[in-house]
């Protein structure tokens, strides 16, 4: 079969799909008619609505920080525990603390390491983060502060954070080494400070911004 054809084909399956959308020759998942964008949420079909995606989406995140995030809330991170369930190694013990075997919940909030590292965030940023579990964070992330801004930045850095002790996570792995806890929580403040630098949202208050330079610069 040349792969002309069997694209051909595809294409059939998909017209056959869509097919099923359409009534007596109209559109039947919008009153104004098929678009492009109707078509891709009556394809995709119902979705599981979760309570976390407005902080780790959050438009003031660094964009990786936020896949590793994502990638953290479906328990989906190569940690050790899924690898050994894979067969694909036959420790899973915790490469940065050697003491516990590497969950997603332990990796990011009861490691000894990972602990000291969002205290010393929380110092940083006064901030009481009591974080033991992805159901903890998913619970207390979103209403960090009442102003919407100020909430946004206090979540970018937990994102961030987060990214960097997965990034510590891989250094303990391949080069045996990570960093101390205060250096990584200035290197969070640097991302974030020039992130959201650079995508400032223009109705911001003065005084919003003078708190935001005090507390990242």
């Amino acid at each position: 079969m040349s792969i002309q054809s069997w694209y051909w084909k595809q294409l059939c399956k998909v017209k056959d799909r869509f097919g099923a959308g359409y009534s007596l020759d109209r559109w039947s998942f919008d009153i104004k008619g098929y678009t492009a964008s109707s078509g891709y949420y009556w394809l995709r079909g119902e979705q599981q609505q979760v309570q976390w995606a407005s902080w780790v989406w959050n438009r003031l995140n660094i964009p990786k920080c936020s896949f590793i995030v994502w990638m953290a809330m479906w328990r989906r991170l190569q940690t050790k525990d899924r690898l050994v369930r894979f067969g694909m190694c036959e420790d899973d013990t915790c490469p940065v603390c050697g003491t516990s075997a590497e969950t997603i919940d332990h990796i990011f909030f009861t490691c000894p390491y990972s602990q000291i590292c969002v205290q010393e965030l929380g110092r940083a940023l006064h901030l009481p983060l009591l974080f033991n579990d992805l159901d903890a964070a998913c619970r207390q992330i979103p209403k960090l502060s009442a102003g919407r801004f100020k909430n946004q930045v206090f979540q970018s850095c937990v994102v961030a954070m987060m990214y960097c002790i997965w990034r510590q996570r891989n250094e303990a792995v391949w080069n045996k080494t990570i960093k101390h806890p205060r250096a990584l929580v200035r290197q969070v403040k640097h991302m974030c400070f020039w992130r959201i630098t650079s995508i400032m949202p223009q109705r911001i208050k003065s005084h919003e911004r003078e708190w935001f330079v005090r507390l990242l610069s």
